[in-house]
């Protein structure tokens, strides 16, 4: 009978998305009434298209029926994506092409109208559990690495939008539809590039906040490559790579998903985050991505960094709904959703109905959710022991920078610190360049950046994209301004004098399985001895 389920669950899966045909296709430009245009053919190559990079999605052809994270298939010459129609494994469809599509559009097609909803009808945020248990009915596992990322960081940037380092990119084996970052203690906050920059950093503020509490519960979510991506208001659920293998069902019902061990990010939406109001955003009563960040928080972060908290929470929501407590609103559906919603009535931010409406109920406050539920309060306290309060989404976001957040609170809520601004933190990076400041930025995010700067993308059209991703190329380190003719690699130990030594004990590693080549943003400033940088500029061996 199990067997039975889980073959039903997949065909209406497959039914909705369809295998694509298993032949090597490519995607070809084509122009008519100047505007470009994409078909597949099986022979031909695209030349580079007359659009900025920053449009441009790259793959590797060769590695889409593994569905493994490609690497850039070739550089401004090979054109548009060439991954063809593929067979990729369910669960993951793809990180690097729309795999589930017949017709390859690597996220180049026209982005539909608004997503935003006009239907009064109250919902609840998008059913957790469920995923999770699709998850588990199909058997999917994680198609990376599930554990092994390290802790988190002590510094964070939610100020300078930039493209995805490459080395967070090859790490964490993220889509390429992924053109915009920003972190929080190294935790990623991803876009793609219709997202605009003013909603990411909020996402980017709310992961800061969140996390902000205990040591622990973000060296925990980081360490199981825990991440947030927020879609534009064009997008829908199903565009996130990690999500794309969900049927279209869940786009007209979910704008936003916890982080799960198998699909670890959590998602929002623009219209909530940027507090777009009722007619595009049906939950603008309440924030939703606090709401999914608290998912992932609780299944990847608190479960296994707070011994027995996991228990107790399951011990106060059964006695909670012994006792007749969140009757008829949807925290009273699930665990998971029973700390999520007691979450955003702790900071404030959940929606207020009285009598209970089968979604929310009156508890909308911390000092409603102490007197109501004071077990329920105490847990939460214990993954907060801060007690910060959040700047709200309507509010002035100026204020985000200004106000005092406590962090590392004891479990009492005594001691912490108290710090201020989106950008800041003790230094100690391990990913070269997430820390905010101009020199940490100021690196290539693509490995073909050095070849595209010998052919002259650092100017013209390409420029946009050139200048934010491969800045060291194009010499725009020390000036911001620059044309960028030399290859990275020949400049790398410039200025390094005598001192020519690797900064992290895995790099001779690294370079063996040929990260010099394909990650050289990180490599070339953190390891230049095993990349064999070194003599070119010391003479030494």
């Amino acid at each position: 009978m199990v067997w039975l389920v889980r073959i039903c669950l997949l065909g209406a899966i497959l039914e909705v998305r369809g295998f694509p045909s298993l032949g090597p296709t490519v995607v070809s430009e084509e122009s008519e009434n100047g505007e470009s245009e994409f078909s597949v053919n099986s022979t031909a190559i695209a030349p580079a298209p007359s659009y900025g990079w920053d449009e441009l999605q790259q793959c590797d052809p060769t590695s889409c029926q593994n569905a493994t994270n490609g690497l850039p298939c070739g550089g401004p010459e090979r054109g548009v994506c060439g991954c063809g129609s593929c067979m990729c494994k369910a669960g993951w469809m793809g990180r690097t092409c729309d795999c589930w599509q017949t017709a390859i559009s690597c996220w180049l097609q026209t982005p539909p109208g608004p997503s935003g909803r006009t239907s009064g009808d109250t919902l609840a945020p998008a059913p957790y559990h469920l995923l999770i248990q699709l998850e588990k009915d199909l058997g999917l596992v994680s198609q990376g690495r599930v554990t092994g990322r390290g802790p988190a960081l002590t510094s964070w940037d939610c100020d300078t939008v930039t493209g995805v380092p490459q080395s967070v990119r090859s790490d964490m084996e993220l889509s390429y539809f992924y053109q915009k970052y920003l972190h929080a203690y190294g935790i990623p906050v991803l876009g793609s590039s219709r997202v605009p920059d003013s909603a990411l950093r909020r996402a980017c503020y709310v992961v800061r906040f969140m996390f902000a509490d205990r040591q622990d519960v973000r060296d925990h979510f980081h360490d199981r490559y825990g991440r947030h991506a927020l879609m534009a208001e064009s997008e829908q659920t199903t565009d996130i790579p990690e999500h794309s293998w969900l049927g279209p069902s869940w786009n007209e019902r979910a704008r936003g998903l916890g982080a799960t061990e198998t699909h670890p990010v959590s998602t929002g939406a623009e219209e909530n985050a940027g507090c777009y109001g009722p007619g595009r955003d049906r939950w603008h009563e309440e924030d939703i991505f606090l709401h999914e960040t608290a998912h992932g928080l609780h299944g990847l972060g608190a479960k296994y960094a707070i011994p027995g908290w996991q228990a107790r929470l399951q011990a106060a929501y059964d006695s909670a709904r012994a006792r007749g407590l969140w009757d008829n609103t949807y925290a009273g559906s699930t665990i998971q959703e029973y700390f999520a919603e007691g979450v955003q009535s702790f900071f404030n931010v959940e929606s207020y109905r009285n009598p209970p409406d089968g979604i929310h109920n009156h508890v909308d406050t911390r000092e409603k959710l102490y007197q109501y539920d004071p077990t329920l309060y105490g847990l939460i306290s214990q993954v907060f022991p801060c007690s910060n309060h959040i700047v709200d989404r309507c509010s002035d976001q100026g204020l985000t920078s200004g106000t005092p957040l406590k962090m590392n609170c004891n479990s009492d809520g005594s001691g912490g610190i108290s710090v201020e601004g989106n950008s800041g933190g003790e230094s100690g990076n391990t990913y070269g360049g997430d820390g905010g400041s101009d020199a940490g930025n100021c690196q290539d995010l693509n490995s073909y950046c050095p070849d595209w700067a010998v052919q002259g993308y650092c100017s013209g059209v390409h420029s946009t994209y050139m200048s934010t991703n491969c800045r060291r190329s194009c010499d725009m380190c020390a000036t911001g301004s620059g044309t960028g003719t030399g290859s990275s690699q020949e400049n790398a130990g410039e200025g390094q004098g005598s001192y020519c030594e690797d900064t992290n004990g895995n790099c001779a590693g690294w370079a063996q399985r040929g990260e010099c080549h394909y990650n050289p943003a990180y490599m070339n400033q953190h390891c230049p001895r095993s990349c064999n940088l070194c003599q070119r500029t010391t003479g030494s061996t």
